[in-house]
């Protein structure tokens, strides 16, 4: 079908509804909507007249729903109702209007009245036989373009339903909404609203009592415009759409089971419990694409007219060819929901509605910016294809691909949880690396400073037990003072084991520790000063072997002798006070090595603690997510 017939179609829907009336108006919570369908040269545009004060505008027509069903004869046009789809755009006003659909009255649609004639004998007998209801209408809590929903009570099994009856104005479209009743109620599934029971009211009206669905509609919770709805989607986020998408999917393939095509799925048309229920509702246009002994809609065969909403209506619904209806029709509208998950808008807009027929009708496909992941965009090009051969052959491959996508994608988190726990993880190894290489930093320097103490106690006992040693083998020439001397020096000097064994100099143990220029030159001072007494007490105790007594007494006490005596410990103090204030800083920058270290420590520990429990929580919300889903 080219665009030339397709303008004829929608020539003749407009040309039909003008016979019916050239200006319809509906008003809804204070706003006066028209809609005006007589330029057969830009078919259809929808004004909207506010109040006095405010001006006419032009709106995007894209968010329309169209419903054009062939039920009654040829010369008696009808006109069915359906809410409009508010505009997604935060912009837009949202206003709901009766969306007026018309019989396409031309010379092959009398083939479709005798099915349609068919189907609604069948709706007939059921009207016929419907009884009076067991139960009652409470408080209205939801308004349709054909019916109104109120609270309800079934008196004989004292419970809460919901009650759908049609408005006082749609009284006449009695059949449909029996048929509409009669398709739900077939599809006996978890995520499809249950259908209790067909009654009549005490002014005999025909009482659709439901089961009661609590809860958001999926596109408040996607555009919320409430308050409570801004909470309640916070807690919505891509991934969580994207699985309500695929609870949907099983309500759709059980559909397709059973020969349904819904033929409007769209956000609007699916409800979200409080407890994540999800219920796919509106079977107002679905079509059996199987062949039945007792209709409860019409076949495809039988479709000659568009219908669907316009923002996201496959191809093959924009022309009215019911024979090229199926599974695959379902599958592109779950393509276009997908692309507003992503993108937070239908894929189809434009500026008049007749735009956005054409350019479903082309197969143009909506533009996708960086913000599509790459596996969704695909998904979608793929599932709404032109073509119906092209797309996914059911909703369960589509299904598939999606659900791929999300295992993908846990993968990928998993991945990169567990890269974040690794990181941390060695940066907290390092840390508590660095601070055992700290405190044994600190360690050394505390060794060092205890050594420094022996040191210099060391080498004034040595001084002086040296230098007595050599006065009294002066005084009294006893050899055995000599031979104790000789014991002295060789022990300092490590030729002989201390009282605690050890051989090495505390000195020479201490220069392997490592030192400061300085450091060490003041150790070095000090052994020069030692060994000059050495020196000295050396010669004085040969001076007595060779009978020069004086001499070796004069060396004993001169001035040099005594200088040098007073000297020796001098360097050894400065060099403890160096090491003293050096382990000093080192107990400070310990102390605050220790704090950032600390610190640092205690913040990987909460983050991890952090992602774990955000982990937790997040496996907890999908786990009782799906628990909820497989419990309904």
């Amino acid at each position: 079908m080219d665009e030339h017939k397709l303008r004829q179609i929608w020539e003749k829907v407009a040309s039909a509804q003008q016979l019916q009336q050239n200006r319809t108006s509906v008003t809804y919570e204070s706003i006066n909507t028209t809609r005006t369908m007589g330029d057969p040269n830009n078919l259809p545009i929808l004004h909207l007249g506010y109040q006095e004060t405010q001006p006419v505008q032009t709106i995007d027509a894209h968010d329309t729903t169209v419903a054009l069903r062939n039920e009654t004869l040829p010369n008696s046009i009808r006109i069915d109702g359906h809410d409009r789809e508010p505009d997604v755009s935060p912009h837009a006003p949202t206003v709901n209007y009766a969306n007026k659909v018309t019989q396409d009255v031309t010379q092959d649609a009398s083939e479709t009245m005798n099915f349609v004639a068919e189907t609604s004998k069948y709706v007939r007998e059921v009207r016929d036989n419907v009884t009076t209801a067991n139960y009652h209408c409470n408080e209205e809590i939801g308004k349709g373009g054909m019916g109104i929903v109120f609270r309800g009570f079934q008196n004989n099994l004292q419970r809460e339903i919901a009650i759908k009856k049609l408005r006082p104005e749609k009284i006449n479209q009695e059949k449909k909404f029996i048929g509409e009743a009669l398709v739900t109620a077939f599809l006996e599934h978890p995520n499809i609203v249950p259908v209790h029971d067909l009654g009549r009211g005490t002014e005999n009206e025909i009482l659709l009592a439901m089961k009661m669905v609590g809860g958001t509609s999926w596109k408040e919770l996607l555009h919320p415009t409430q308050k409570d709805s801004v909470q309640k989607a916070q807690n919505f986020d891509r991934d969580t759409h994207l699985r309500i998408l695929l609870v949907v999917c099983n309500a759709i393939a059980f559909a397709h089971s059973k020969g349904i095509v819904h033929n409007d799925i769209k956000p609007e048309n699916v409800m979200i419990g409080e407890f994540g229920e999800v219920q796919v509702m509106d079977w107002g246009l679905a079509v059996n694409i199987k062949e039945h002994k007792e209709s409860r809609t019409i076949h495809r065969s039988e479709v000659a007219a568009p219908m669907g909403t316009p923002c996201y209506i496959a191809p093959e619904l924009v022309g009215g060819e019911g024979d090229k209806i199926g599974e695959w029709t379902d599958v592109y509208l779950l393509g276009a929901v997908l692309y507003e998950i992503i993108a937070g808008k239908p894929p189809h807009r434009g500026d008049t509605m007749w735009e956005v027929l054409v350019s479903s009708y082309k197969g143009n496909m909506p533009e996708f910016d960086n913000a599509f992941p790459r596996e969704l965009r695909n998904i979608c090009l793929k599932a709404m294809a032109r073509e119906p051969q092209d797309r996914y052959p059911s909703v369960k491959e589509f299904q598939k691909a999606v659900n791929k996508y999300l295992r993908n994608r846990e993968s990928l988190k998993f991945l990169f949880l567990s890269s974040i726990y690794i990181v941390l993880l060695l940066i907290l190894g390092s840390l508590v690396v660095y601070m055992f290489d700290v405190q044994k930093d600190l360690n050394n320097k505390q060794k060092i400073r205890y050594l420094s103490h022996l040191t210099a106690q060391e080498l004034r006992q040595s001084s002086d037990d040296l230098t007595r040693t050599a006065r009294s083998y002066v005084a009294t020439g006893d050899k055995k003072y000599k031979k104790m001397y000789r014991e002295i020096l060789d022990i300092r000097n490590g030729k002989k084991p201390r009282a605690d064994g050890r051989t090495i100099p505390l000195r020479n143990i201490m220069k392997e520790l490592g030192f400061t220029t300085e450091e060490f030159a003041k150790l070095k001072e000090s052994e020069d000063y030692s060994n000059d007494l050495v020196a000295t007490e050396v010669k004085a105790m040969q001076a007595v072997e060779d009978g020069q007594q004086q001499r070796a007494i004069r060396l004993m006490f001169d001035e040099k002798y005594q200088q040098n005596k007073q000297t020796i410990t001098r360097p050894i103090d400065e060099f403890f006070v160096m090491i003293d204030n050096r382990t000093m800083l080192a107990v400070e920058a310990y102390i605050w090595r220790s704090f950032i270290c600390l610190s640092l420590v205690t913040l990987i520990i909460s983050i991890l603690v952090v992602v774990s429990v955000m982990s937790y929580v997040n496996i907890y919300r999908k786990v009782k997510f799906h628990t909820t889903l497989a419990s309904e």
